[in-house]
């Protein structure tokens, strides 16, 4: 008998300015990686407030950090491996990573969402 896959959430805060570099790593670990990463890597902008020094001037009169956040649904078994790997390339980096268990994750197929959409959009 097979046993449920275990899902977690890890997100990634780190700074805009390595935005591309990271991306582009994240790229290339999840091709060589290809049942590891469940669906779409999720970036968004935020802003940081914490004790340490902001970085740029807009950051310095804004008083707050000009961040990004990325989500990743991941098989349970490979965040080790990623957060490993991560540490390897990005040593002396300023990223942040919180991880958290997911009691499932999919997507829907399109045809399930085809009824909510027609119910919503009315012509006239």
């Amino acid at each position: 008998m097979n046993s449920p896959r275990s899902f977690s959430l890890l997100v990634l805060v780190f700074a805009r300015s390595l935005e591309d570099r990271l991306a582009d790593w994240l790229l290339l670990w999840s091709a060589r990686h290809p049942e590891a990463l469940q669906g779409q890597m999720l970036l968004s902008a935020v802003d940081g407030l914490s004790a340490r020094e902001p970085q740029s001037p807009l950051e310095r009169v804004r008083g707050r950090h000009a961040l990004l956040r990325l989500e990743l649904v991941l098989q349970g078994e490979a965040v080790g491996a990623l957060l490993q790997a991560l540490s390897q390339a990005f040593a002396g980096a300023d990223i942040e990573w919180r991880l958290s268990g997911l009691q499932q994750a999919g997507r829907l197929p399109v045809e399930a969402l085809a009824p909510i959409i027609d119910s919503t959009h009315t012509e006239g």
